[in-house]
């Protein structure tokens, strides 16, 4: 399980590609393939909410420190509706570059 922990955290160092937005910002540009992306807000949105006004976006993740909790973006969609709130590291993957925004 720790090599597992060790190999989360590599990969959000090394794909890290957006931190916190600024709050004026209307969108946080990702680029194709994996991102992290950490977002300072005190609103909170469910990651289909995300999803529909995304659909450049393929995958949403992040660590809850047990384990991996992932939603896809395929067909009505696949994983858990979880609540995406401020603070937190989520890894996105995108299908092209796009610009993204927020529910909020």
């Amino acid at each position: 399980m720790k090599i597992h922990k060790f190999a989360f955290l590599l990969v959000m160092i090394i794909f890290s590609v957006s931190l916190i937005p600024p709050a004026e910002s209307s969108g946080v540009f990702l680029e194709e393939g994996k991102n992290i992306l950490r977002f300072n807000s005190t609103d909170a949105f469910y990651v289909e909410s995300f999803l529909v006004m995304n659909p450049e976006v393929e995958v949403v993740s992040f660590f809850d420190g047990k384990g991996t909790i992932g939603y896809i973006n395929f067909l009505e969609g696949i994983g858990e509706n979880f609540v995406m709130q401020g603070g937190i590291d989520y890894e996105i993957i995108m299908k092209k570059n796009a610009t993204i925004i927020f529910p909020f």
